[in-house]
């Protein structure tokens, strides 16, 4: 019953800094995507099963221009990217967000640091090498 009191009291008894309450990402490796390769998948699919305890890599690239994009699903969920990272090399992207969102955030935009997981992409008997984005930041 007094839950509203027990919130203030703590709120006011806490130490925490900004930067305490900041979320933070960790990655495995900052690795631009022109040293991606199908070889380099199938390497680390000999890492699992992925889960808990077993997280799959995450890389990351900074400074990486945003080509195309377009937004697909019923719930506009899915986001398919041409990205082109400083070095000229382009790739296929996707990510799963609410694709208005990103849309208003990213703005006039082009350019956002990632990070990703590379994977296979198999259709129609074609494979193609692409990224799974995790994260994202825009640059100004």
């Amino acid at each position: 019953e007094d839950i509203g009191v027990l919130r203030q009291r703590l709120n006011q008894n806490a130490a925490l800094t900004e930067e305490q309450l900041t979320e933070k990402l960790w990655i495995d490796l900052a690795l631009p995507f022109s040293h991606t390769s199908e070889a380099l998948v199938e390497e680390l699919a000999r890492l699992e099963p992925f889960g808990q305890g077993n997280e799959k890599p995450v890389f990351a690239q900074k400074n990486v221009r945003i080509l195309s994009l377009r937004i697909f699903g019923k719930n506009r969920n899915v986001i398919k990217l041409r990205l082109c990272g400083e070095e000229g090399t382009q790739r296929d992207a996707l990510l799963f967000a609410d694709g208005d969102t990103f849309l208003q955030e990213k703005g006039e935009r082009e350019c956002f640091d990632i990070l990703y997981y590379p994977e296979i992409d198999s259709y129609m008997g074609r494979n193609t090498l692409q990224l799974v984005l995790k994260g994202w930041k825009f640059r100004n």
